[in-house]
């Protein structure tokens, strides 16, 4: 019985007292330490967040966990993602693999980003580094050590969510950095932090600086792209960026469009029992998203007295045209495999939403000692939804 006792007992997941666990990461090919990998500690049950932390110059990282079940995840720019049981404090060696192909599709292996430690957090030379080729910006803070990016949203380790400034102005949406391409920016500064220029409740920021315009002119990009979901629903998206500069002013606008079709048929069943009697009641949902229609566009001037002192203003319109839903359900009662009814109904759903928002700001340094901000916001819109509901037949059927 007592041998019995031990095998049981190994094949069991450890479970942490209060501790702090240990280990490196390093190459696979070149057994150097990787620097700046993040390291998350998750639960086993549900893979939910529990610490995070990112590894030193030497590969070494140590993090705190309470009595648990965990696994870890140790992830960096280029290499394949590891999920690792948590069996004991000490991790020991952790190697990672090159994954030649990453952030769609951008070669990677070989070069990594240039990261620099700084008083307050973590700075990134985004120009030097593969990670201007990924997209946008919200992929790129994806990306960085000690920020977590899942369902579309962003997280500091350990500080929760953080302001975002870019170029030193509070970013209020997430569509600003989806729409911000990757190769404008120079520079990320992740700050861990916060100095007492930001509320006593801020635990972490992130600053966004983007490359200056060289020369006065007419600048600009335009991106296309499309895809289908199923069959002969094609989504499409395009998005146009234009930039004038002249002497300290800079003019711009932003111009995006979207339009998707989706289709998602679903089926359920259901049987239920009642003494010698079998009833099947089958639900066939077929969803369909017709045609929306997303337009967002935004203009703006910024004009910087010189390093210290800039002030700026935008409006911006983030409409949802014409977004139709259309529902049908067809549903078929069975008793011991006898049809008895069937139903059939049809559900329509129209939104228009037009919300605007306008911002003006200022940033100005005196001393070094001595800073001034303010933002001044607006905004105002409305949402109109039409639903109409229809059971144009509905048939009993009678043995």
């Amino acid at each position: 019985m007592k041998k019995l006792f031990v095998v049981m007992l190994l094949a069991f997941p450890v479970t942490l007292s209060a501790q702090t666990l240990t280990g490196k990461v390093v190459d696979e090919n070149t057994s150097l330490p990787i620097e700046f990998a993040n390291v998350v500690l998750l639960q086993r049950s549900d893979s939910a967040f529990v610490a995070g932390t990112a590894t030193d110059s030497l590969g070494f990282f140590s993090i705190n966990g309470n009595q648990g079940n965990y696994l870890l995840k140790v992830s960096f720019m280029g290499y394949q993602t590891r999920f690792i049981d948590v069996n004991s404090a000490n991790l020991g060696t952790i190697i990672l693999s090159g994954n030649e192909k990453e952030l769609s599709e951008v070669t990677v292996s070989g070069q990594r980003p240039v990261f620099k430690m700084e008083s307050r957090g973590i700075s990134v030379d985004i120009q030097n580094s593969r990670l201007k080729e990924i997209g946008n910006a919200m992929y790129v803070l994806g990306q960085l050590p000690l920020v977590d990016f899942s369902a579309g949203s962003l997280t500091v380790f350990g500080k929760g969510t953080p302001l975002i400034y870019i170029n030193n102005r509070l970013v209020r949406n997430y569509k600003e950095l989806e729409q911000l391409n990757s190769e404008q920016i120079k520079k990320v500064t992740v700050i861990t932090n916060p100095s007492a220029e930001y509320d006593a409740s801020i635990k972490s920021v992130i600053k966004i600086e983007t490359l200056k315009q060289q020369g006065d002119g007419l600048s600009g990009s335009a991106l296309l792209g499309g895809g289908t979901k199923q069959f002969l629903n094609f989504n499409y998206a395009a998005l146009i960026n234009l930039n004038y500069h002249f002497n300290h002013l800079d003019i711009f606008t932003t111009v995006s469009y979207n339009n998707s079709a989706d289709i998602t048929p679903t089926i359920n069943s259901t049987t239920t029992y009642h003494q010698t009697n079998r009833t099947l009641v089958i639900q066939d949902s077929g969803r369909r998203t017709y045609p929306g229609q997303f337009i967002n566009s935004e203009v703006g001037a910024v004009y910087s007295f010189n390093k210290n002192h800039e002030t700026g203003i935008r409006y911006k319109y983030s409409g949802m045209i014409d977004y139709t839903q259309n529902q049908q359900n067809d549903e078929s009662v069975y008793l011991n495999d006898v049809l008895q009814e069937q139903y059939h109904s049809i559900q329509n759903t129209i939104q228009n939403t037009h919300p605007h928002y306008l911002n003006a700001y200022y940033n100005g340094t005196f001393a070094q000692w001595l800073s001034a901000k303010l933002n001044i916001d607006f905004a105002n819109g409305n949402t109109v939804t039409n639903q109409t509901y229809t059971d144009p037949s509905s048939n009993v059927i009678t043995n």
